[in-house]
């Protein structure tokens, strides 16, 4: 085709299968605005700043599965960006960020709003690329967005403004066959050999499902039921398996951390859980299951191979149901002590009392996206799944991720039920984006859990011997805020009304402030 390198690369990125691009218009991605109104096929989404579309397209990749992309100016937009980068980075998600550079002629110089920014973003990408001549912009961007879909990781292109308006032929590559490196890859038959020694001593097992693991829950469920193994879902893969399931002992964390779990004496770990790995105790044998090769340094027993063999080899190896009495007697009172917690809270302004009546509201297969903050780990513990799917920034752990990732699932997935929960604090850095979902009509349900503070960070600076200091917040009134925005807004008074909560979510965009009280975590 002919066309400017800009048209050029939004064909390549149409031939990929990308539908949305998220962004902020500056100066030295004129000649790509400018291309994105010329044609039909991908829509652009404007934020209110380049943080949040980087956000968006982060969760987009992590809800979906789909190449994120993002694309923002030279100098301050680049720098804005960099957050949902990182965010894809930490959280193996397939990103693409394109920023504009200054004029080619200026690469190298003190001229306005120039830094290096392959150097810079190479810290938070799997890789980052700068081009420099119309003719490379194909081989380069190609090689970029197939090695962002391999390894699951973000990457990035500087294109200088000159190259981006640059009238060129080129030919748009067919979008390969790609093999990711989550699967085929074959059981390392002596390590199984060891950990199937290893279960078949084990008097108390337990099986934690975790990131890369998600889409397998129901056979590692089917699996655990027969071998008597209690289960954790990790925070990523909430949702995955029902909270319901008498198996299942959390959720676990600073809000909640049965006294079996520290009693398993053999831990079968499926995919990754870094956040729940760290509560796991010192001494219990623990055998890692991935379906990818891990390039570094393990603590445990690895078995690498793909999740239906490696199941299949256990199921044969313990093809018959497992009584494990006490075992069970104390998975079954873990899961009572969990699916009751709200019961017994006498303050009814505490976000587990919140979090059972939105158990008992939200869609079955709705999608959940949480920021960042105390609130998150008593959703963990007291927000029962059924068959939701949560979004979270699990390693990165950015404040202001939570609206940002609704207002993704929204376009990625309009005819599900979407809803953010964020705490006062991740509120104030992404509340600019009200402006996103009263564009584009978006029908996304925030609830802010409102406390007034960085809750989790007085906790922390509590118990790291620190003065409370710099943690209080001040909210706008968020009623008069909502109707500004033309959004519906609502404020709980009674935490528990699972019915009024259905209401509600039944008349989205919605804000809603659920006004909760700061509450200590037994195991921070």
């Amino acid at each position: 085709m002919t066309g400017t390198v800009a048209d050029l690369i939004l064909a390549q990125l149409s031939e990929y299968g990308v539908k949305y691009i998220f962004g902020v218009i500056g100066d030295a991605i004129f000649p790509l605005a400018d291309a994105l109104s010329r044609q039909e096929k991908i829509r652009y989404i404007p934020a209110t700043i380049e943080t949040a579309a980087s956000l968006m397209a982060s969760f987009s990749a992590k809800l979906f599965g789909t190449l994120g992309v993002c694309i923002a100016s030279a100098g301050p937009g680049a720098v804005n960006i960099a957050n949902g980068l990182a965010d894809a980075y930490l959280d193996n998600a397939p990103l693409l960020c394109i920023t504009g550079q200054v004029s080619s002629t200026k690469l190298g110089t003190d001229y306005k709003q120039y830094i290096n920014q392959t150097q810079f973003f190479e810290a938070i990408t799997g890789k980052s690329r700068l081009c420099t001549h119309p003719a490379a912009m194909i081989p380069i961007l190609t090689g970029l967005i197939n090695h962002a879909l391999t390894f699951g990781t973000s990457v990035h292109l500087e294109v200088p403004q000159d190259i981006l308006e640059t009238t060129i032929q080129g030919t748009i590559l067919p979008k390969p066959d790609i093999m990711t490196n989550l699967n085929g890859a074959r059981i390392h038959y002596g390590q199984l050999d060891t950990a199937l020694e290893w279960m078949a001593g084990s008097q108390s097992p337990l099986i934690v499902i975790g990131k890369r693991a998600c889409a397998f829950g129901t056979i590692i469920a089917s699996f655990a039921k027969s071998f008597g193994a209690a289960i954790v879902v990790s925070r990523e893969c909430k949702g995955t398996i029902p909270d319901t399931n008498p198996q299942v002992i959390g959720g676990i964390g600073e809000a909640f951390l049965p006294d079996c779990f520290s009693k398993s004496d053999c831990i079968i770990l499926f995919g990754e859980a870094i956040y729940e790995e760290r509560f796991i105790p010192s001494g219990v044998k623990v055998i890692q299951c991935r379906n990818t090769t891990h390039p570094g340094f393990t603590n445990y027993l690895e078995v690498n191979g793909d999740y239906d063999l490696i199941l299949r080899a256990m199921r044969e190896k313990f093809p018959n149901f497992l009584d494990r009495h006490p075992w069970r007697s104390a998975m079954e009172e873990a899961f009572h002590q969990r699916t009751t917690a709200a019961e017994n809270i006498q303050d009814p302004s505490h976000p587990l009392v919140f979090f059972k009546a939105l158990s008992q509201a939200v869609a079955d297969n709705a999608i959940i996206t949480l920021d960042v903050g105390e609130f998150v780990y008593w959703f963990d513990f007291g927000f029962l799944a059924k068959s939701q799917q949560v979004g979270i920034s699990t390693n990165w752990r950015s404040m202001g991720g939570g609206i940002p990732a609704g207002i993704a699932a929204c376009l990625q997935s309009p005819d599900r039920q979407v809803i953010s929960i964020v705490g006062d604090g991740g509120f104030l850095m992404s509340m600019s984006e009200l402006v996103t979902i009263e564009r584009y009509h978006l029908p996304l349900t925030i609830f802010v859990l409102k406390n007034q503070c960085y809750g989790l960070e007085i906790q922390k600076m509590a118990k790291e011997g620190f003065r409370n200091f710099g943690t209080d917040l001040v909210l706008p009134d968020l009623l008069k805020l909502a109707e500004s925005f033309q959004l519906k807004g609502y404020r709980m008074t009674n935490l528990s009304d699972a019915e009024n909560l259905k209401s509600i979510l039944q008349h989205p965009p919605a804000l809603v402030e659920v006004n909760v009280n700061h509450a200590p975590l037994a195991n921070l």
